[in-house]
């Protein structure tokens, strides 16, 4: 047990303040959406919790109901290196004041201007949510600033009260900087049961397939991919249609993407939906296979919402999403090509297997994004549960391994090392 790991427990409230140079609410965010979901759920379970947030406001920032205080220390919409390590300063300063004996800080993410703030901590006092498998716990760039953040991660790392992994991949990077195995806690992200569910969900045909895709429409995604697997669908008498919801990351990816829409002569065939609030709806009666072939990932809340839907997914081994796949059996893991994620949809079609692909999406994500176990699994690692109630975990990359070659997939995982965007 970590260094005042029990304090919490047993007291009528706690106290947590929040660091997030990402944002807090509004706009587009993988690592703001993740916070929401997970301080909401632990809210819930814990009402009378103070939650105080220290962000910066990105433009269009929304204060979330969750958050007691919050508080923008920079309204800078460019965040290079200089814009970091001030809000860093700033951050280090507003925690001081305000943590007490019994206040823990959260470190959304562990890039250098969360790194810098961290100084300020008390030992065991930090909870350390890094959001991107090689890319928060990696130290990168010119060499006096890649040896400045390895010597702070191991500093911060090594004070730590504990560790959350959203992916196995972030689990053995904290392991390599010196965590103990008793303070890496796997986190799933969180998804409402009551919102998101797989009731009324009808069986797809197997000559007939709307693929789906949920999230920012741009380089990373590849959801272009999308795009040749409907092609090469509809070349085989497949009667494919693909759905998109989510904004363009610029207007040049949208016309590269729209263009190859018209040049497929998929024009009646796919729906750009843009942002839509009504997500759960979509991904329940107008998606019958989520897929998602990204360059880089933690952990996307769009998986954990689909799968809790009841849909099988096709994605890439990157992140949580392979390992997650693969251990629920509710879907495929294959390369990123168009041809792949073709085959793979027709195999999920072939011979009725579509509706236990189905079911076993939805059994593994009530059992681990549901709101009430992920929100269990964040307490219990603060110190504010006794540990062993929730069960919340990242699947063992050997077993996934295991389980690549038995599944016999479209494609084996291949597990390479890609560079996280900038």
């Amino acid at each position: 047990m970590g260094p005042g790991r029990s304090v919490l427990m047993g007291t009528d409230a706690f106290t947590e303040v929040v660091l997030t140079p990402w944002g807090v609410g509004g706009g587009y965010s993988g690592p703001v959406t993740f916070l929401g979901r997970l301080f909401s759920a632990v809210c819930a379970e814990e009402p009378d919790a103070r939650i105080d947030v220290l962000y910066r406001d990105r433009g269009g920032e929304e204060v979330p109901a969750w958050a007691t205080d919050a508080t923008a220390l920079s309204r800078r919409a460019h965040f290079g290196l200089r814009e970091q390590l001030a809000w860093g300063v700033r951050a280090a300063r507003a925690v001081r004041q305000r943590a007490g004996s019994e206040v823990l800080v959260h470190l959304q993410g562990l890039y250098l201007a969360n790194l810098v703030a961290a100084y300020a901590v008390p030992p065991g006092r930090a909870v350390l949510l890094p959001v991107l498998e090689r890319g928060d716990l990696v130290p990168a760039g010119a060499k006096p600033l890649a040896a400045l953040k390895s010597r702070l991660l191991r500093r911060v790392v090594r004070r730590a009260r504990v560790g959350f992994a959203i992916t196995c991949g972030i689990e053995r990077e904290l392991r390599a900087l010196g965590m103990p195995e008793d303070r890496i806690v796997p986190l799933g992200n969180a998804v409402d049961e009551s919102v998101f569910t797989s009731e009324g969900r009808a069986v797809p045909g197997a000559d007939a397939v709307r693929i789906g895709f949920v999230g920012k429409l741009g380089p990373i995604k590849r959801p272009q991919l999308l795009l040749d697997a409907v092609a090469m669908l509809r070349e085989r008498g497949v009667d494919a249609s693909a759905v998109f919801v989510g904004p363009f990351a610029s207007a040049e990816f949208e016309g590269g993407f729209r263009k190859r829409v018209a040049e497929l002569g998929l024009d009646e065939h796919v729906v750009i939906a843009g942002m839509r609030s009504d997500v759960a709806s979509v991904l329940r009666a107008e998606i019958d296979v989520f897929v998602l072939p990204s360059s880089s990932e933690g952990m996307p809340g769009a998986l954990a919402e689909a799968m809790m839907t009841g849909l099988p997914a096709v994605v890439t081994d990157v992140g949580a999403m392979g390992d997650t796949v693969i251990a629920s059996g509710g879907g495929l893991v294959v390369t990123p090509d168009g041809e792949r994620i073709a085959e793979a949809v027709e195999r999920i079609l072939d011979d009725g297997a579509w509706a236990e692909y189905s079911r076993r999406a939805a059994d593994f994500a009530h059992a681990h994004f549901g709101s009430r176990a992920v929100a269990a699994a964040y307490l219990e690692g603060i110190g504010r549960r006794p540990r062993g109630a929730a069960h919340v975990a990242v699947a063992d990359p050997a077993t996934s391994a295991r389980l690549v070659t038995s599944a016999a997939p479209v494609t084996a995982a291949t597990r390479r090392a890609e560079e996280p965007a900038a």
